[in-house]
């Protein structure tokens, strides 16, 4: 039915709680695991191979090789389950997601919906800033969730069916290894391109860790995602219908900066400090200002359906 695929860089080190995402598995009716362990030690992979002993659970580990992104990991993952196994759904899980203990009852109903490619949970984050935030911009966790789902795709606790996943490397073949943080983006797009629907389960699983962004990353992501398409704003649907016109491009930045300063005086007033929404205000400003110079020098924004 399923196989699971975890892949790991320095899990154990990181992830103080990384045996608490394993056990919450057990809920889901796997035989088999797929490992992609990119670690500087043998910690993590030791941990994942004593859990799978003592839970009677096939393991196949392997390594990115050279070229070490989650692209070139999540790909060796994907083509793994397909000459390994004839199981019909490959679960992708984040290493800092514990599983709510009702996912699978949950999201067993919708497997055997031919027209269904894409099996997701919702999954609450519990950091601090990240709540308070949501408040101030009056978005609730679901809604956050699934504008971020829709727009760049999701691969913390997510099903791909075995079909899409030979239909996507045959059609647009394997995902670009350059995409570090968006090779979820380009899998999910490209099976919805195909036709395939996808859904989003409302489960109770937790996100651990709130990944900060390097200014190397935060230059680099908006071209990425302006480049392919990705509408990969969690906060406006179809955020970059506003770049297909170069009065839109240079309307949206503009409008949004009378928001940020909103923002930014509001969580003062209810939290009592603003260097946290401050930097978060200058990133969402960055990208925005970063796709107006996208669209003046290279034109409309990417279709993620183009091969």
């Amino acid at each position: 039915m399923v196989v699971l695929a975890i892949i790991t860089r320095n899990s154990a080190e990181r992830i103080k709680d990384f045996p608490e995402v394993l056990n919450s598995t057990l809920s889901i009716p796997y035989k088999s695991m797929i490992l992609i362990d990119d670690s500087d030690t043998s910690t993590t992979k030791n941990i994942v191979s004593n859990f799978a002993k003592r839970n009677n659970k096939e393991l196949l580990t392997l390594s990115s090789g050279a070229v070490k992104t989650r692209a070139v990991a999540r790909q060796k993952a994907i083509d793994a389950f397909l000459e390994n196994y004839n199981d019909e759904w490959l679960f992708f899980l984040d290493d800092d997601i514990i599983l709510d203990k009702e996912w699978w009852s949950k999201a067993s109903e919708y497997l055997n919906d031919g027209y269904i490619g894409v099996v997701t949970g919702f999954v609450m984050h519990i950091e601090d800033f990240v709540r308070k935030y949501l408040e101030i911009r009056k978005i609730d966790q679901w809604t956050w969730f699934k504008i971020n789902f829709e727009g760049r795709g999701y691969t913390g606790d997510t099903m791909f069916k075995r079909d899409a996943l030979i239909k996507v490397k045959e059609t647009y073949g394997s995902i670009p290894p350059y995409l570090h943080e968006y090779e979820d983006a380009w899998l999910f797009h490209k099976v919805r391109c195909l036709g395939y629907k996808y859904i989003i389960v409302p489960t109770n699983s937790y996100h651990l860790g709130h990944h900060r962004l390097s200014i190397i990353s935060a230059i680099k992501n908006p071209i990425i995602v302006y480049k392919m398409g990705f509408n990969a704003d969690g906060f406006t649907p179809n955020v970059l219908s506003n770049y297909e016109s170069i009065s839109g491009a240079f309307m949206f930045p503009i409008s949004y900066l009378n928001d940020a300063t909103k923002h930014v005086r509001e969580f003062k007033r209810k939290y009592g400090e603003i260097s946290s929404v401050t930097l978060m205000e200058l990133r969402i400003l960055g990208t925005y200002m970063i796709w107006l110079m996208m669209r003046i020098l290279y034109g409309r924004p990417g279709d993620p359906c183009e091969k």
